[in-house]
């Protein structure tokens, strides 16, 4: 279940036009534009159990993104059925003790030396 909803989040966005590896796109990003190379981190939340909030947060998620899912052909409403989506999700995470890993984030910065 979690992959086909993450399935649906990553197709959508990619739809959507949005970069899906921009934290390992970073460091170009930052050279390319004149910048010094960046200190960067990464980090993902990593949850289990009946009272994760990934479930909620990953049904939102593809709420926001059902039009464009729908239009493009990736899923219907009646085969996401986005009011029990969160619901079993649970049910299938706790059912099998799953692990569910939020997406990579990464975060860069760095700083203009002092002229």
């Amino acid at each position: 279940m979690f992959n086909r909803v993450r399935s649906w989040i990553l197709g959508g966005f990619k739809t959507g036009g949005a970069e899906l590896n921009m934290g390992s796109r970073l460091l170009s990003t930052f050279l390319n534009a004149g910048l010094p190379r960046p200190t960067m981190i990464a980090a993902s939340r990593v949850e289990s159990g009946p009272d994760s909030q990934a479930y909620a947060s990953m049904a939102q998620i593809v709420r926001s993104l059902l039009p464009l899912l729908e239009r493009n052909g990736a899923a219907t409403v009646e085969e996401v059925a986005i009011d029990t989506l969160a619901d079993r999700m649970r049910q299938d995470a706790v059912a099998n003790e799953s692990v569910t890993f939020a997406p990579r984030l990464v975060g860069a910065w760095s700083r203009l030396p002092k002229s």
